[in-house]
């Protein structure tokens, strides 16, 4: 039904008057220290005189970790020769998936800022053996499948459907050891660092700040997994820290590529996000690069009489790493650039093609997402 002009000029008085009587309500209020519209915005820019505080903290809802894959040299036949340890574990299905799970996968030359063809890794030369998990032991495979001798593996498929490895998502994190990741500790404060200026001739000295270099510089953070029947995650981390061991030595080699360009192919970088209640509002994060495992609880094999089954179920691994960025914006960055190519497979059911994706996944990401500029 229309409304007459004497009823708009109706509802427009009472409009203004209604506004009228709530801005000298909210002079009452104010005079009683008990302005209520906005607490959190009164208590941040004027004096709260009531002694309360009637505002919710901050709430946290459910928290992640993520762990990306190393980039080790498990394709070459030698390595796995000269140690046992990495014969042993590789002649089985489980053995070889693990290996496969600390070596990048071909999506990771698909890997490129805001979807530009232009920044992607592989053009810049930033990754240089991306597709060696297809293989592992090198060429050719010695491998026995149902029986059968197999030879010259070259692919991730055919090592999967010759039922050597099973199946790993195409993605650029170590899907067992993000899943299985119960939680983290020992991680350091952000703490500044201060230093006194020379006392005078009373022996007065002043401080001032030197920085927050040793809380951002290399540290070490423990993470708690909660293992799964047959020990993957044991047996990964045994992997990885043999092959660092024997690097170490000089009895395995890294890719040619990592070595001329001098790259440390064992580390990992670790995520860790808290979200607030809608499980979707990223409220705290922080990131560790440059990690690597540097134990393995080899002291939890021991004897007793009474049987303890659940003795072997949480396993605690101290990481070190090189580098902390807590609350550091450039990380979500980083990890939206890092999972963009498995995202891009999963809306496109499309991957680069010679170096290049697609036009509808240039169109979808360009300018998005993590563009990080460069001016």
């Amino acid at each position: 039904m229309a409304t007459s002009q004497l009823e708009r000029e109706f509802y427009t008085r009472d409009d203004v008057l209604l506004k009228e009587l709530e801005t000298y309500y909210s002079y009452v209020l104010d005079n009683a220290n008990l302005n209520y519209s906005n607490p959190i915005t009164a208590n941040m820019c004027y004096f709260n005189n009531t002694g309360k505080v009637i505002v919710d903290g901050p709430k946290v809802g459910r928290t992640f970790v993520f762990i990306t894959k190393p980039n080790m040299n498990f394709a070459s036949y030698e390595n796995i020769q000269k140690c046992r340890m990495f014969n042993y574990l590789t002649s089985s299905k489980m053995g070889t998936t693990l290996a496969r799970m600390l070596m990048y996968p071909k999506i990771a030359g698909d890997m490129n800022y805001g979807g530009y063809p232009e920044f992607s890794f592989s053009k810049l030369g930033l990754i240089k053996a991306p597709c060696g998990n297809g293989v592992i032991g090198g060429f050719p495979c010695t491998r026995q499948s149902n029986g059968t001798y197999v030879a010259d593996i070259k692919s991730e498929e055919t090592i999967e459907d010759a039922g050597l490895s099973f199946k790993l998502s195409p993605t650029l994190f170590n899907t067992l050891l993000s899943n299985t990741c119960i939680e983290t500790s020992n991680g350091k404060d952000i703490t500044l660092e201060t230093k006194e200026t020379e006392g005078d001739y009373s022996g007065n000295r002043l401080q001032y700040a030197g920085g927050i270099d040793e809380t951002t510089g290399p540290g070490e953070i423990t993470l708690t997994f909660q293992d799964l029947y047959g020990s993957p995650v044991m047996n990964q981390i045994i992997l990885w820290l043999y092959y660092m061991h024997y690097c170490s030595k000089g009895i395995c080699n890294p890719y040619k590529s990592y070595v001329i360009n001098r790259i440390i192919d064992y580390t990992c970088s670790i995520y860790v996000f808290m979200l607030d209640t809608d499980q979707r509002t990223i409220v705290r994060w922080t990131a560790y690069r440059g990690c690597f495992p540097r134990s393995v609880p080899f002291g939890q094999i021991m004897h007793a009489k009474e049987i303890n089954m659940q003795q072997l179920e949480n396993v605690q691994i101290p990481f070190a790493y090189n580098m902390a960025c807590p609350m550091d914006p450039i990380v979500l960055n980083e990890f939206n650039m890092i999972a963009e190519p498995a995202l891009l497979g999963r809306q496109n059911n499309t991957i680069a093609v010679n170096d290049e994706f697609p036009p509808t996944a240039v169109e979808f990401f360009t300018g998005k997402n993590h563009w990080i500029s460069l001016y």
